[in-house]
């Protein structure tokens, strides 16, 4: 819809007085065939688009040989544009490749007025609502191609208005949110086909804002806190699948502050206890197993690790943790003594070759290099009897876009751990892929 309106508009200049008139169409991709009169373009003219597209197509309103038309131009209309006094006025159709109507729309006075339709290749209505003056207006409604309902928003002075709501094909609701004026506010939550909730929050004048609840899908949940414009606050919850414990701190102003309890990514079993300032792993950090004792110490500075104790389990010291100064190995054990991952720490983090080991043995299992938390590159894999397995290629860290740190990693990842699995509610960003912000 940009890229025609775009085209009818960039063509509203001075034309020669002619009966009928071959013009590109704001550009060369698209030639357009109609009636000229004293005024300009007339009656009803169609745009056809050229067979092979140009990827940078010259803009250009310049008349056109009608053998080009023939020669270079698909022989259906993309679009059909009506004009009066060389302004779009009337009708407006846009076309499938097989002639079908796609889009089904009115202007009145070079602006979209009225009732506007986008159908489904199988002649099923896709989209209705309406435009007032070139902008949406009232109800609107979404289809799925079986004709169900798929969504339904209200627009006002163009702008999305009141409860914005998306159903799955039996009907059942999907998602919710509420927007005043154009901008997310009020409450907003998605549910799972069965119709429990998936996540439940709230926004306050575009941002998050209020209680934050994420489920699993058995109903448990799996992330708690508050917002408070936009940024967490307050206590902030995580767990896993089986409703272990996985992170609990406290955060102002988005940043983690305060004591912090985390789990192990390498030992689920374990979990790490400390205190956060400005996000940042600070000072002595406990590492403890599930009876609550601890098996290991762990000193920070600014979010790195920079020297850790031996493991201990019970009365039996376990060695081969040598960390000073944030450089060194790091072996970790489960709660039997074997060996669970060791490797390298760089710079205060996880970085470098690491191995991992079958539970209860001393056979790799998998060997390759870590950045921080994320594997990266080539790693192989073995059979329990010690066998080349496979080969897996991670890629290259700064490669994968949207992915973060976990929230268990070794060093800070307060800041933004929780808030990159919830960002993506943060910004009309992220409704937009299912076509309301448009």
């Amino acid at each position: 819809m940009i890229i025609l309106t775009f085209l009818i508009f960039s063509i509203l200049s001075p034309i020669q007085d002619l009966d009928t008139g071959y013009y590109y169409f704001g550009t060369t991709n698209y030639l357009g065939s109609g009636l000229v009169g004293p005024e300009g373009k007339e009656g009803e003219w169609k745009v056809y688009e050229k067979v092979n597209p140009e990827p940078d197509a010259k803009p250009s309103l310049k008349s056109a040989n009608k053998n080009i038309l023939l020669t270079e131009f698909d022989s259906k209309p993309k679009y059909s544009v009506s004009f009066q006094n060389d302004e779009p006025n009337g009708p407006f159709k846009e076309f499938f490749e097989d002639g079908q109507i796609k889009t089904l729309s009115n202007y009145q006075d070079g602006k979209m007025h009225g009732e506007h339709i986008v159908y489904f290749k199988n002649g099923e209505i896709s989209t209705l609502g309406y435009f007032e003056d070139g902008e949406k207006t009232g109800d609107w409604k979404e289809f799925f191609p079986d004709g169900q309902l798929s969504k339904t928003y209200s627009y006002k002075l163009g702008s999305l208005d009141g409860l914005v709501e998306s159903y799955y094909p039996d009907g059942k609701i999907k998602w919710f949110f509420m927007n005043q004026e154009g901008e997310l506010n009020g409450d907003y939550a998605y549910f799972n086909p069965d119709g429990s909730f998936l996540e439940k929050g709230s926004y306050r004048s575009g941002a998050l804002d209020g209680e934050f609840i994420q489920y699993y899908p058995d109903h448990s949940i799996k992330i708690q806190g508050e917002f408070l414009a936009g940024k967490q606050h307050g206590l902030w919850k995580s767990y896993d699948e089986n409703g272990n414990l996985v992170f609990e701190g406290q955060f102002e102003n988005g940043l983690a502050n305060g004591s912090l309890t985390e789990s192990l990514d390498l030992v689920p079993q374990y979990v790490r206890r400390g205190s956060v300032l400005a996000g940042e792993k600070e000072g002595e950090w406990l590492v403890l197993n599930s009876d609550g004792e601890v098996v290991q110490k762990e000193y920070y500075q600014g979010g790195k690790l920079m020297t850790l104790s031996d493991f201990q389990i019970g009365d039996q010291v376990l060695p081969g943790n040598r960390v000073k100064n944030g450089k060194g190995k790091r072996v970790f054990f489960d709660e039997s003594g074997n060996k669970v991952a060791e490797g390298r720490i760089q710079s205060g983090f996880r970085n470098g070759v690491w191995y991992h080991y079958y539970p209860g043995t001393n056979q790799i299992m998998s060997s390759g290099k870590y950045i921080r938390t994320e594997k990266v590159g080539l790693w192989t894999f073995y059979t329990i009897e010690g066998d080349f397995l496979e080969e897996k290629d991670f890629g290259v860290l700064n490669s994968r876009v949207g992915r973060s740190l976990p929230q268990n990693s070794i060093g800070n990842s307060f800041n933004s751990s929780i808030m990159d699995q919830t960002s993506r509610m943060n910004s009309q960003v992220y409704w937009s892929q299912f076509g309301i912000f448009r």
